[in-house]
């Protein structure tokens, strides 16, 4: 299952949305409350922390999708080097 499945299945799961693209629009799905407990399930599910700032500049899925995968990167390269 690849970044976008997941962060699809959480969608659905938590708030019942099914996203047809990378670029459906979050505000077109979930209302900023529900953007919090995004992030909050993307940080359990990952295992990564998602920075507050930059969260708040998620337009579309295709960012969240974006974001994640440069944090789970990070964490990886993280790992190599300790």
């Amino acid at each position: 299952m690849d970044t976008f499945d997941r962060i699809d299945a959480i969608l659905d799961d938590s708030f019942g949305v099914t996203v047809r693209t990378v670029d459906s629009k979050l505000a077109d799905e979930l209302d900023s409350l529900d953007v919090v407990e995004l992030m909050m399930s993307i940080e359990e599910e990952f295992n990564i922390e998602v920075d507050d700032d930059k969260a708040r500049g998620w337009a579309t899925i295709g960012d969240v999708v974006k974001y994640v995968d440069a944090a789970l990167a990070d964490k990886a390269l993280q790992g190599a080097t300790a």
